[in-house]
């Protein structure tokens, strides 16, 4: 067999369901018998390969897959992945593009771990940090970006189609998915999902640092400059911008601490105007409808701890309000493997989401209601097959790698609130996906009797 591409892409599906053979660059592949018995024969210019014939199922050569992207960190040149989430190790990155996105070639960045509970699990997401903004893949230039894991998501597809249905419903500052298969010092990793990092900055929330504030509601509770809201108890968190570099820079804004309590006092104002009956006029009423829907339609109970709930305010001036996001982190959600009577169950598509206290109370509003059941209206009547087009887009563009994954990450890891599950099968765990999201909105429009 021979192909004529810049980057040939190979793939061999097999019938044993123990293997799957995926190959980047040129190969050679040939036919051989022996003792009356079929074979064929993979020379990749490293290795040889050689599986009966009646193993395969099909062989698939394109000219196109998803990028690669090679970390090397020449201080630890025997780390098989990240070790330490607090201190930046110094490496290098380049990007094979394969024919889907720009190639880049090595460049210096700094690399550590990143994540709270995904921390933890055995494929360890991280964080990369350039000197100066870089664009990786297409993306928009930026000096941060974060690699998930997606341990825990035997589909590598959660948090894309979030971030897709956000996108489709107009919600501002939604980030942006690119998946990648990684190799860090040359051992395989796996597929990840490169993405902006969360913050203040021109790839992520663009405001003004020096004027707005980005808070994060999460009980890990673990940065400098937070407190618990006066209202409904909530752990409030400054995410951006770093107070102690603002007020070092510009001066005239205060103390870290004057800058910090000037927005904590807002905050909670904010709080007590929700609770006197004015919420529109502290919080812009469509960001949150629009924000609860979409975690209402993935079923993502991050937002009733709180964790990972973000808000932001682009200054203090009077008639500014607070809105909600950036939207973040659904790879714990949709059907996502729950305990139930001492086992494991997808997490139903027929049951109601958990919001904290400032969302349930929001959501009393009746403007906010009329919003989301426009929204909820609109998404399933016009978003919904633009969102199943780009997930049956999706998904056969990863499947290589995804199927790959399942065979370098085994899972099965009981973490007693889920599991994780293998992700070898990717073609029934991605329709058993696209099911549970199309019978989550009908749930929600008949609970809300939207016709």
């Amino acid at each position: 067999l021979t192909l004529s591409a810049a980057v040939p892409q190979t793939h061999i599906y097999r019938n044993d369901g123990k293997f799957f053979h995926k190959y980047e660059g040129d190969i050679t592949i040939i036919h051989s018998t022996r003792n009356s018995k079929n074979y064929i024969v993979i020379d990749d210019g490293m290795h040889t390969t050689e599986i009966p014939l009646q193993k395969i199922n099909r062989i698939e050569v394109t000219d196109i897959d998803i990028p690669r992207l090679h970390i090397n960190t020449p201080s630890r040149p025997n780390l098989k992945q990240v070790e330490d989430k607090e201190n930046y190790l110094n490496a290098n990155i380049s990007v094979e593009g394969n024919g889907y996105a720009d190639d880049l070639e090595q460049t210096s960045v700094m690399v550590k771990g990143r994540g709270n509970s995904t921390w933890w699990m055995a494929k360890r997401p991280m964080r990369l940090k350039f000197e100066k903004k870089t664009s990786i893949a297409g993306f928009k230039k930026a000096k941060s970006y974060v690699l998930l894991a997606n341990y825990i998501d035997p589909t590598s597809m959660r948090n894309a189609i979030a971030m897709k249905m956000a996108q489709l419903l107009g919600i501002q500052w939604a980030n942006h998915m690119m998946p990648v298969n990684v190799t860090f010092n040359g051992n395989d990793l796996g597929i990840f999902m490169l993405t902006e990092k969360v913050g203040i900055n021109g790839a992520s929330l663009d405001i003004d640092e020096t004027r707005g504030m980005l808070f994060e509601l999460s009980n890990e509770y673990d940065e400098k400059y937070k407190f618990y809201s006066s209202v409904y108890n909530l752990p409030v968190m400054v995410k951006d911008p770093d107070l102690d570099e603002i007020a070092a820079e510009h001066p005239e804004l205060g103390t870290p601490n004057a800058i910090f309590s000037k927005w904590r006092d807002d905050y909670n104002n904010a709080e007590k105007s929700l609770r006197a009956g004015n919420a529109d006029a502290a919080f812009d009423l469509d960001s949150f409808a629009d924000f609860i829907l979409l975690y209402d339609i993935c079923r993502n109970g991050e937002t009733g701890h709180p964790k990972s709930f973000y808000i932001h305010k682009e200054n203090l001036d009077a008639g500014t309000l607070y809105k909600a996001g950036p939207v973040w982190d659904f790879d714990v959600a949709f059907n996502i493997v729950v305990p139930y009577n001492g086992g494991m169950v997808p997490s139903s598509a027929t049951e109601p989401n958990w919001y904290n206290a400032l969302l349930s109370t929001l959501f009393q509003n009746s403007k906010v209601k009329a919003r989301y059941r426009a929204q909820l209206k609109r998404f399933a009547d016009e978003l919904l097959p633009q969102l199943l087009d780009y997930f049956d887009e999706l998904e056969p563009l990863i499947r290589s790698s995804v199927k790959m994954n399942g065979l370098i990450w085994l899972g099965g890891d009981n973490y007693g609130w889920t599991m994780s599950l293998n992700s070898f099968d990717h073609e029934n765990n991605a329709a058993k996906l696209r099911t549970w999201i199309v019978d989550r909105v009908n749930y929600l429009k008949k609970q809300y009797n939207i016709q």
